[in-house]
């Protein structure tokens, strides 16, 4: 994690690229960082005393952009850490999997920002609480040329589905969406759900496609 800090936040750990040490390659770190997590997690799971069936699963959130790094506190007590929208947007993706039904979503500038290191499957473009621009939801599936093809067939079928839902076809999204669901895709069958909510509930004439989340 060269050229990272990390700070706890009540029951998350903050880690961050770039600072206080430069590292030009930040964004591409924290995604690496993230997919190593995720995979070492996956194989641990026979270390945990959990019930049988369980799992023990960890949400991340990676946003790239510039905020404020130094010290913060009083002479006696103080710690390093960062602030800003940029840091915000991250805590708001790492909350915003339990609304998708997955476990790591990057913001878009992170994925231009590491350009074509890495296969991403576009989850929805959203307005987050507490921020008017919309930002496109991202889920790291690997480094470039390592993602088996049923798994990138299975993202450009569910991109797909979504272009479907942003153009108003909720009804050809839901069917695109449910038949990647039968398949066990967790993030469509979300999906499926916010097709029954629009639905049922259209959005208004001019709508733009934007998801509003109404909770962080």
């Amino acid at each position: 994690m060269a050229g990272s800090s990390n700070g706890f936040l009540g029951d998350a750990v903050c880690s961050v690229f770039g600072a206080p040490v430069r590292d030009e390659n930040h964004a591409a770190n924290a995604v690496r960082c993230a997919l190593a997590i995720d995979r070492g997690l996956a194989a641990a799971q026979d270390r945990f005393d959990v019930p049988e069936g369980r799992v023990v699963r960890t949400r991340i959130g990676i946003n790239t952009g510039f905020m404020t790094a130094g010290n913060v506190g009083a002479e006696r007590r103080k710690t390093y850490t960062v602030m800003g929208d940029s840091v915000n947007l991250a805590a708001r993706l790492e909350s915003v999997n339990k609304q998708y039904g997955t476990l790591l979503m990057a913001g878009e500038d992170t994925v231009t920002a590491t350009g074509g290191l890495f296969e991403w499957r576009m989850i929805d473009r959203v307005r987050v609480v507490g921020r008017d621009t919309p930002v496109g939801l991202y889920e790291p599936l690997g480094e470039a040329g390592t993602v088996a093809a049923d798994i990138l067939a299975l993202r450009d079928a569910y991109e797909a589905a979504l272009r479907q839902f942003q153009a108003g076809d909720f009804a050809a999204a839901r069917a695109a969406f449910q038949a990647l669901a039968d398949r066990g895709d967790m993030a469509s069958r979300k999906a499926v759900a916010r097709c029954d909510a629009r639905l049922a509930d259209p959005p208004p004439p001019g709508w733009d496609g934007v998801t509003d989340l109404t909770k962080k």
